[in-house]
C-alpha cells in the first residue's frame, strides 16, 4: 500500500509536467532565467525611480521604509524560489510555481509597480504577467484547465486588466480593487472546485497548504487594496498615508 501511494504521488504531478526533452528543458529554463532576469531588472531601476519619484499613494518622507520592505519581501521569494529551482529545474510547473511567487511579490511592491506605470511599454508587460498569475492558479499544480471553459475565465480576465491598467487613477482604485477581487474569488471557488473533483488523495496533500496560503495571500492583499482606495477617497490624508505605512509589511 504505501508503494503504491508513492508511486501515485509520483506519477500524479511529477510525471505530468516534468521536461523529458533535453533540449527543450534547456529552452525552458532559459526563458525562466531571462523572463525572471527582466522583472528584477525592472525591480531596480525601480528603486531610484520611486525614491525621486513626487507621487501621492505614499509618504516620500518615508520612501526608504518602502524600499527596504520590498527588497526583503524580493528577497525572501527568491530565497525559498532558488532552492526549489535547483531541486525542480526539470519541471514546468516547479519553475512557473518560482516565478508566480516572485511575481507576486513584485506585483505588491510599490517600488516595481509605480515604475510599470511609468512607461505604456512596461504597462503592456504588466498585463501579461499579471495574467500569467491569474492563470496559474487555474492550472495549479497539474498545468490542465479543468473544467475546460475555465480559459474562458483568463481571457476575461486579460480584457479585464488591459482596461483597468491603461486607465488607472487614483479615483479608480476602488473600483478596479473590487473587480479584481471578484475574479479573485471566482478562481479560487474553481481551485476547491478543482480540489475536491479532479485531484486524487496524494495530489490532496501535495497542494491543500499552496492553495490554502494563496488564498489568505490574495484575498489579504486585495482587502487591503480596497480598504485604501476607499481612504483615498474619504479619509484625510494623514490618516490615509498612516495606513499605508501601518498595513504594508
Amino acid at each position: 500500500m504505501t508503494q503504491r501511494i508513492l508511486t501515485l504521488a509520483k506519477t500524479d504531478t511529477y510525471s505530468q509536467t516534468n521536461i523529458e526533452n533535453p533540449r527543450l528543458r534547456l529552452v525552458v529554463r532559459v526563458g525562466w532565467f531571462s523572463f525572471v532576469f527582466i522583472h528584477l531588472l525592472i525591480f531596480a531601476f525601480g528603486i531610484p525611480y520611486f525614491l525621486s519619484s513626487n507621487n501621492t499613494l505614499v509618504d516620500m518622507s518615508q520612501a526608504w521604509f518602502f524600499v527596504v520592505i520590498d527588497i526583503l519581501t524580493i528577497g525572501g521569494f527568491l530565497l525559498f524560489g532558488s532552492v526549489i529551482v535547483v531541486r525542480r529545474s526539470d519541471n514546468w510547473m516547479a519553475l512557473y510555481t518560482v516565478w508566480a511567487m516572485l511575481f507576486f511579490g513584485l506585483l505588491n511592491s510599490v517600488t516595481y509597480t509605480l515604475f510599470l506605470r511609468s512607461d505604456e511599454r512596461l504597462l503592456f508587460f504588466s498585463v501579461v504577467s499579471a495574467i500569467l498569475l491569474y492563470m496559474f492558479l487555474l492550472i495549479f499544480p497539474d498545468g490542465r484547465f479543468r473544467p475546460r471553459w475555465t480559459i474562458v475565465l483568463v481571457i476575461a480576465f486579460f480584457i479585464w486588466d488591459v482596461i483597468a491598467r491603461s486607465g488607472v487613477s487614483d479615483r479608480s482604485n476602488l473600483m478596479i480593487g473590487l473587480i479584481d477581487l471578484l475574479f479573485i474569488l471566482v478562481v479560487l471557488m474553481i481551485c476547491i472546485y478543482r480540489y475536491r473533483v479532479y485531484f486524487s488523495p496524494a495530489r490532496k496533500q501535495q497542494t491543500k497548504w499552496v492553495i490554502t496560503g494563496s488564498a489568505m495571500a490574495v484575498i489579504a492583499i486585495q482587502m487591503r487594496t480596497i480598504v485604501l482606495g476607499y481612504l483615498q477617497l474619504n479619509a484625510p490624508a494623514d490618516v490615509y498615508q498612516f495606513i499605508v505605512i501601518a498595513s504594508y509589511p
